[in-house]
């Protein structure tokens, strides 16, 4: 869909990397800190998620919201994986959380799609049986930048909402 967006007024922000497994999944234990959805937290997901995309996207993840798996540290809340939305975001504010929050999902999953601005998923998943693929996206944008924060988006939603 890339010419036709672009013909409508559209334009690069950036580029996704697709990867698929190619060797066997190193299981290693899960982190404690990774929790079942707690509605205390709805309104941090919400927020991290408005801080990394700079959308609003809040009507998107509600219908999901319940589905989630949060990642704590010291009782604050520092990023989140919704399984059963799309592709299954993954948004966190730093790395140690992000990568333990792609060990849970990539433990039974083959394809990533990750900004190529996020270098330490990328390494992650390449370091854990990983390879990139020849599949390319790009993320476009209509009318003025966005201050958004690609690095915190360990796994996007999907083509259509980044």
């Amino acid at each position: 869909g890339e010419p036709v967006y672009k013909k409508l007024g559209f334009r690069d922000v950036c580029e996704y990397v697709f990867l698929k497994r190619e060797k066997e999944w190193i299981n290693a234990p899960l982190s404690p800190n990774i929790q079942k959805y707690n509605a205390n937290f709805k309104n941090a997901i919400q927020s991290l998620d408005k801080k990394t995309t700079a959308e609003n996207r809040q009507a998107l993840l509600s219908k999901k919201i319940e589905d989630s798996f949060l990642y704590l540290k010291n009782g604050n809340m520092k990023g989140f994986y919704i399984p059963t939305l799309a592709e299954g975001p993954i948004i966190a504010n730093d790395t140690e959380s992000g990568t333990e929050l792609m060990r849970f999902k990539y433990s039974g999953i083959d394809k990533a799609v990750v900004p190529v601005l996020n270098q330490s998923g990328i390494k992650f998943l390449l370091q854990n049986g990983f390879a990139v693929s020849a599949t390319k996206g790009k993320r476009m944008i209509l009318g003025e930048d966005i201050l958004w924060n690609p690095e915190c988006i360990f796994s996007r939603v999907g083509g259509n909402f980044g």
